[in-house]
């Protein structure tokens, strides 16, 4: 098993660090033949930015940043696994003792989900980097042959990390204030201590455990806020590739210019556009799956938060958090519905331009070998499926809302009828003063 690892890993870095020379479509303006190298491939576009948001928050997901000049690589890679292992600590503390923080059981439930999602995603991001990395390379080597001119990810790349850091430091100043000022008396007499520690050693434990929860719960939103900036660019892209493929097949059309070559050569582009979808919501999925729960987890707790009758939980500090939730949780539910159906929009255009020209090419009466290689491509581009998912469990498009939207109504009832009548907890746990 070692061995079939050892081997798949020095295929993947003969694909991503060997030059490789792209095929000429000069005769199909394509484009003119450049040669692309592909350790240059993430300059000058949004990637080269997500990657370094990625390395600071502890996510090495470029291994050109690790196996770079040796002392930056030594570093980058003693600064993430240092990060990993305090996420580790800090989350276990978390886990342990936040029932003990949390007065129902659905505010436990769902902020134990926010934690998980965020935590399993930087696990895997450090488990799977390379095969990340494989699909944005590809993607970035793709622009090269097919829209050259094209900007690579998303635009406004800077703006939306803008937006990310600026909603991460409203979320910890919400969050110091609760733990820290707001509720610090209640959380104190309900947090047991382990009888091994000193009494002077009390207070460091507890700010230490708050700290975790807060950490925790913040960090674990910064690695999903980061995973939803990573795959809008990678969507972004994606339909920008496929519009850029519709557009050419319509100028094509248009003049009815196909030859055998021609023909060959857009179905060689087709499918390798095809794949690129492929490869890259088979990187990403699971990302966006963590993602979406962590969305539904949020949108679940700010339920919860609301219909309780504590009137901690009435304060400033708790509605302007609830506003955030709502804010950020239902943008990023429409942001990237929106690029799921654009992709897949794009990819029906494709199609009815196909079913439109083919009955012109037809009436061109090309000769038969042409025709035969012409049916192929039509074959090739009505059986594809231009879709992104999540966790190859969903399709990602404005319909998905929907169907959330009513799933959250009929589970959000069921979870939050464990809270009862919303009484104060006993036994160790925080009730209202």
């Amino acid at each position: 098993m070692s061995a079939k690892l050892r081997n798949r890993r020095q295929a993947e870095d003969t694909v991503l660090f060997e030059k490789i020379k792209s095929k000429a479509f000069a005769k199909n303006n394509w484009l003119e033949g450049v040669e692309v190298d592909l350790k240059h491939n993430t300059k000058d576009n949004a990637f080269t930015t997500i990657f370094a948001l990625g390395l600071v928050l502890g996510l090495p997901i470029a291994p050109s940043i690790l196996n770079g000049k040796r002392e930056i690589g030594l570093c980058a890679r003693l600064w993430c696994y240092s990060v990993a292992i305090i996420r580790t600590i800090m989350m276990a503390l978390t886990l342990a003792y936040l029932h003990q923080l949390m007065p129902t059981a659905s505010m436990r439930l769902t902020f134990y989900l926010y934690a998980f999602c965020g935590y399993i995603s930087m696990a895997i991001m450090f488990r799977k980097r390379r095969k990340l990395f494989a699909a944005i390379l590809n993607l970035c080597q793709l622009s090269r042959t097919l829209c050259p001119d094209l900007y690579v990810g998303e635009k406004r790349i800077k703006l939306y990390i803008a937006i990310f850091v600026l909603s991460m430091v409203l979320l910890h100043a919400f969050l110091f204030t609760f733990f820290f000022e707001q509720e610090f008396g209640s959380f104190y007499k309900a947090i047991y201590t382990p009888a091994f520690l000193p009494d002077e050693s009390k207070d460091s434990f507890i700010n230490f455990l708050l700290l975790s929860a807060v950490t925790s719960f913040g960090i674990s939103l910064s690695t999903v806020g980061f995973t939803f900036l990573l795959s809008c660019s990678l969507y972004d892209t994606l339909g920008n590739y496929i519009k850029c493929y519709g557009s050419k097949l319509k100028d094509r059309a248009r003049s009815i210019s196909w030859d055998l070559e021609a023909i060959s050569d857009d179905i060689s582009v087709f499918k390798n556009i095809s794949f690129r979808v492929r490869e890259v919501d088979d990187a990403v999925n699971v990302y966006v799956l963590f993602l979406y729960g962590a969305i539904i987890s949020g949108f679940f707790n700010t339920l919860a938060i609301l219909l309780m009758q504590d009137a901690s939980y009435k304060s400033l500090v708790v509605t302007l958090y609830v506003v955030w939730v709502f804010l950020f949780g239902g943008g990023a539910f429409l942001i990237l519905s929106s690029f799921g159906s654009n992709i897949t929009d794009q990819g029906d255009k494709v199609k009815r331009r196909m079913i439109e020209y083919s009955d012109r090419f037809i009436r061109s009466s090309p000769p038969m070998h042409t025709l035969e290689v012409f049916s192929f491509l039509f074959d090739v581009i009505m059986k594809s499926e231009m879709v992104i998912t999540g966790g190859g469990m969903f399709v990602i498009n404005y319909g998905l809302i929907l169907a959330i939207a009513g799933t959250m109504i009929t589970y959000g009832v069921l979870i939050l009828q464990m809270d009862g009548n919303n009484s104060p907890m006993t036994n160790g746990t925080v009730s209202s003063s």
